[in-house]
Order: C-alpha cells, then sequence, then structure tokens
C-alpha cells in the first residue's frame, strides 16, 4: 500500500504533460493517456533512478528530488520557505532553504512540482560528486558532452538539466532544473 499512493501521485503528473522521458524503460506511462484497467503500470523508482543516467537527480537524505516530479515538502528537513515570482507558471514559486541548498518548487493544481535544486555550499554534491569548488573540468569528466552558452556549461539527460557555472576553471554555481 505505501507504493501504490506514490505509483498514483506520479501517474496523475504524467497525465498532465506529453510523453515520458525517452531512454527510461521504468517508465510506461504515456502522458496524456490513461491506462486500462488490465494494463500493469510500472513506474520508476529510486533505485531505478540510481542505477541509469536518464535524468538529474538530487539526494535530499533518504529522500530522491528530480526536478519536473512531484515534490512533498513534508520529506524533506527545511530551514525556512519563502515565496518568489514564478519561473514556471504564473503567480509565486515555493524556495525551501535546506541549509546547503535550495530547492525551488511550483504549485500545479493538484500539488507542487519540483522546478529546480540550487546549491548553496560544497557540502551539497551530486549523486556523482560533484560539488561547488571543483575544478570545472571535473564536471566534463563526470557527464560527458555539454552546451556553453556564455560559460554555462549545460547537460541534459532525459527532461532535466545540470548547469554548471565557474570562474577561473573553479565552480562556482550548480543548479539541477527541470526543462519542462
Amino acid at each position: 500500500m505505501k507504493k501504490l499512493i506514490p505509483l498514483l501521485l506520479v501517474a496523475l503528473l504524467l497525465t498532465a504533460c506529453t510523453t515520458a522521458p525517452q531512454g527510461n524503460p521504468d517508465l510506461q506511462i504515456t502522458r496524456g493517456t490513461e491506462p486500462d484497467s488490465t494494463e500493469e503500470v510500472t513506474v520508476t523508482t529510486t533505485e531505478a533512478i540510481q542505477n541509469e543516467d536518464s535524468v538529474f537527480f538530487f539526494m535530499a537524505g533518504d529522500v530522491t528530488v528530480i526536478p519536473g516530479t512531484p515534490f512533498d515538502a513534508t520529506k524533506i528537513s527545511y530551514e525556512s520557505v519563502y515565496e518568489v515570482p514564478s519561473c514556471a507558471l504564473e503567480g509565486t514559486d515555493n524556495v525551501y532553504n535546506c541549509g546547503d541548498y535550495e530547492i525551488t518548487a511550483f504549485n500545479e493544481g493538484k500539488g507542487e512540482v519540483t522546478y529546480s535544486v540550487f546549491f548553496i555550499s560544497p557540502e551539497a554534491k551530486t549523486p556523482e560528486g560533484l560539488c561547488l569548488g571543483d575544478e570545472m573540468a571535473k564536471a566534463a569528466t563526470l557527464y560527458g558532452q555539454y552546451v556553453d552558452n556564455a560559460g554555462v556549461w549545460t547537460f541534459t539527460r532525459g527532461n532535466t538539466q545540470l548547469w554548471v557555472i565557474g570562474e577561473n576553471d573553479v565552480i562556482t554555481s550548480i543548479e539541477l532544473r527541470s526543462m519542462n
């Protein structure tokens, strides 16, 4: 039963958009359609995401935070929350300050959806170990091909991006973002 509720939440989110991210065999639902009662619905688990390079994600303690997916602030530990004008939609976004990083989420009618994870200190790291203060070359080694747009290196996986900015070849900014 514990697994059914998160699966239903993900299925609701998936019905709001176009198609599922390509390259992830664990995600069998096509957004915008509902499975009939005879189809088995399989939704990506934390373990499947961690074993594949299909999306960028961040581990907030034991919680996997994926830009573009439902966000439940009750499952993370944060110091404060404040509102900012929305980058994703009209209205406002909530920014959850978690000390070493911030999670920005927007309200999509039935609940919040993660828009981005912004690193504030070197204590926040990607699952592969990238953090503020690392050499820019480490990002290219870890994540491969990127687009350099005026010093912003953008790495893309599925419908997520990792933005890395540096100064004098040292990383000064890291942000995971949804492309939706």
